[in-house]
């Protein structure tokens, strides 16, 4: 990591959409997408975000690049200040209008989901990845050149700037988003499951050629995932979320190896392992993930809780620091045992 002052802060986001009713649409209340998130990105670092769909890390992605409105707190983004090198300027993403936001694009990009979708049919890849630089008035030729240049970076051949999308593979398709990514030379990459909409041996091209990118380039990731699986093996730190709350952070090893929260233990128990004589209890959740419009009281995670106490369902628990920057939302944290499994490092920073 290149210093110790954070790329990006959260700090008690929240992302509540509006529920309306009647002819009038009168809010009747309000969907708790992401309810109030706090936690720091560090440069040069891989930070996953994993949970069960509708936990709201996806919203909380979007909230970053302000393609969802945010409803309260603030996401700090500490940007390098190119006059006085070494020195940063945090900038509150949340303050900013379309034109103080057309600067920070530049250091903050994504890539996503699903490459059949994400990526325009009517237009040639090298207008596709092209399109961030001619958004910032870039020449024809540069944007040409840029295209030509990262197609090789990501294991294509430049020959293809002029074919379209559906000439390629979900995997190419995917490695195209990823050089569309980089066209502006970003420092922030908010990943939202980059390979889940690939197949089981693409997935891993896909991993190695970001960790490989951001070792050359100095990039920072912010990698969303359903998949535990997936993120043990690229990421530095791991935010897990249930309900729009983030219930444990800490660094990946400490996650897989020795969990604070019921529920990372029950998503890891849940991670295949190879070893056909192995035992492994898996832990089943009990119900379904409750509504955000109505979440329980106290620990939201309390009703589906193999360890909840009554005490769970009166006091909602704080994210707290439990020691070494593990950071645990759960009354019980201390006296529980939890079981974790094996873990295999990420790539050095």
């Amino acid at each position: 990591m290149t210093n110790n002052k954070p790329l990006m802060e959260l700090s008690n986001v929240k992302v509540h959409f509006p529920v309306t009713k009647g002819l009038l649409r009168k809010v009747v209340g309000h969907v708790r997408a992401v309810d109030g998130v706090s936690f720091a990105i560090n440069p040069g670092e891989t930070v996953g975000l994993v949970g069960e769909s509708g936990c709201g890390k996806t919203t909380l992605g979007r909230a970053i690049l302000r393609l969802v409105p945010a409803t309260d707190g603030r996401i700090v983004y500490n940007r390098s200040d190119a006059a006085s090198p070494g020195k940063t300027t945090p900038v509150n993403l949340l303050d900013l209008d379309d034109d103080g936001l057309k600067p920070i694009r530049k250091e903050i990009s994504a890539i996503f989901q699903d490459p059949y979708s994400s990526l325009n049919p009517r237009m040639t890849v090298a207008d596709i990845i092209g399109e961030p630089l001619k958004i910032q008035r870039y020449p024809v030729s540069q944007r040409r050149d840029r295209a030509a240049e990262l197609l090789e970076r990501v294991g294509l051949s430049s020959t293809y700037m002029n074919r379209y999308p559906h000439e390629f593979s979900g995997g190419q398709r995917q490695r195209i988003s990823v050089a569309r990514s980089l066209a502006l030379n970003p420092k922030l990459v908010i990943c939202d499951e980059p390979v889940s909409a690939l197949d089981v041996s693409v997935q891993a091209q896909i991993l190695n050629l970001m960790a490989d990118l951001q070792e050359e380039f100095d990039l920072t990731y912010l990698l969303v995932s359903h998949n535990l699986s997936v993120v043990q093996y690229v990421s530095h730190r791991i935010a897990v979320m249930y309900l729009g709350k983030v219930v444990e952070l800490t660094e990946a090893k400490r996650l897989y190896t020795d969990p604070l929260h019921p529920y990372t233990e029950a998503l890891l128990s849940a991670i295949p392992i190879a070893d056909t004589e192995a035992k492994k209890e898996k832990i089943r959740l009990e119900g379904s993930v409750p509504s955000p419009i109505n979440p329980p009281s106290g620990c939201h995670f309390h009703p589906r809780c193999r360890y909840s106490t009554p005490e769970c369902a009166q006091t909602e628990p704080q994210l707290q620091e439990r020691g070494d920057g593990h950071w645990v939302a759960c009354l019980r944290a201390e006296e529980l045992d939890l079981r974790g499994i094996y873990y295999q490092s990420p790539p050095a920073v």
